[in-house]
């Protein structure tokens, strides 16, 4: 019988690691909390800078460590969060590391979005959704995660 250290140190006592979805917004704190309730609830793990940076962190590093952890990586759209440097950084990086990333629009519209002046033809290319949508990117999710929506 192979003995428990031996287990251990193959790494087969450890729960495989969850998918970690990244999530970015601008001053959108309680949208992006309840996303990231609804990511956790579907077997994933929501990175979130108000959740995981804490007091003496180095931020720009937190969220570098956040992005690199991370499979997926949602973006929060909405009038304010498409003017702001970092979401766009956030979504550059994201993108140039292959996550897959979901647009959530909350007050803004896939027309208004295309229509800005400067905006990355990546969005204009996403499969992006409502807010009021959100829960089938949840049921997708869990479904990438590994958990059948019947548990």
């Amino acid at each position: 019988m192979i003995g428990r250290s031996i287990l251990k140190r193959f790494g087969r006592n450890e729960p495989p690691r969850r998918i970690g979805v990244f999530v970015s917004h601008s001053k959108d704190e309680a949208i992006a909390k309840q996303i990231c309730t609804g990511i956790d609830d579907a077997g994933a793990e929501s990175f979130l800078d108000e959740l995981k940076v804490e007091a003496g962190d180095v931020f720009e590093q937190r969220l570098l460590d956040g992005l690199r952890r991370c499979e997926e990586h949602v973006i929060l759209l909405s009038p304010r969060s498409v003017t702001r440097p970092y979401v766009w950084m956030e979504l550059g990086a994201s993108w140039i590391m292959g996550r897959r990333i979901v647009g959530i629009m909350n007050g803004i519209t896939i027309r208004e979005l295309r229509a800005m002046d400067g905006m990355p033809a990546l969005i204009a290319d996403l499969n992006l959704i409502d807010i009021g949508d959100v829960k089938s990117f949840f049921e997708e999710l869990r479904r990438r995660a590994g958990h059948d929506a019947k548990q």
